[in-house]
């Protein structure tokens, strides 16, 4: 419901999934429903293969992306997918959004990478798509641009995906409008890494993307 309130998503777009602590079951939202009419018991649990077990409805789409991702990054335990406008309209042009203020440190990575093509929604390639994306060098391995469609960002526990969320699209809105006006400066990753003892920093999981 933040993240609805707050505009990264809209309608019945984006999705988000936590694991339930414990098991091997992903807490995932359901497909179709407006955000109004979220509660408690409509939302849907999958087992690690993405079978639903739980929930009036089917779970979202990109069901496939979050179970691969969770597998494949056993230190994540919950996955925003967002359509948020200005992170959007990097994903459309294809291009990364660079690191360039303090709210941008959460990344631990100079820049956030989209994949390198469109992905069908509903595939497991996404999930693939993801992991390449992030294992980029220069990449932060918590968020990705998903090209020509939004923003995946993943943390630990479901108030940091959110706060990645919300960081990643005021990054991307200040990297855009800094671009309209000059060429803005983008931080490096030795900055970055300086300024992590100064600023609660997300981990990166460089160790944690494993080899596509």
């Amino acid at each position: 419901m933040r993240l609805y309130k707050t505009g990264l998503i809209a309608g019945t777009s984006g999705n988000v999934s936590a694991r339930i602590p414990k098991t091997d079951l992903l807490a995932v939202t359901p497909s179709g429903i407006e955000y109004e009419l979220y509660s408690a018991d409509i939302m849907c649990v999958v087992d690690a293969d993405g079978n639903q077990l739980e929930g009036p409805s089917k779970p979202s789409s990109e069901t496939p992306m979050h179970t691969m991702l969770m597998k494949a990054m056993p230190g994540v335990n919950a996955i925003i997918h967002t359509h948020s406008p200005y992170a959007m309209t990097f994903a459309v042009l294809g291009e990364y959004i660079a690191v360039v203020s303090v709210e941008g440190l959460k990344f631990g990575a100079p820049r956030i990478y989209p994949t390198d093509d469109f992905i069908t929604p509903g595939s497991s390639d996404m999930g693939r798509a993801v992991l390449t994306a992030a294992g980029k060098p220069d990449a932060a391995k918590n968020a990705v641009l998903l090209r020509n469609h939004g923003l995946v960002v993943m943390g630990e526990t479901v108030a940091e995906a959110l706060e990645l969320a919300q960081s990643a699209e005021l990054t991307a809105c200040v990297y855009y409008q800094a671009r309209l006006i000059g060429n803005p400066f983008g931080l490096t990753q030795e900055q970055i890494s300086r300024a992590a003892g100064q600023y609660p920093v997300c981990p990166a999981r460089a160790s944690r993307v494993p080899a596509i």
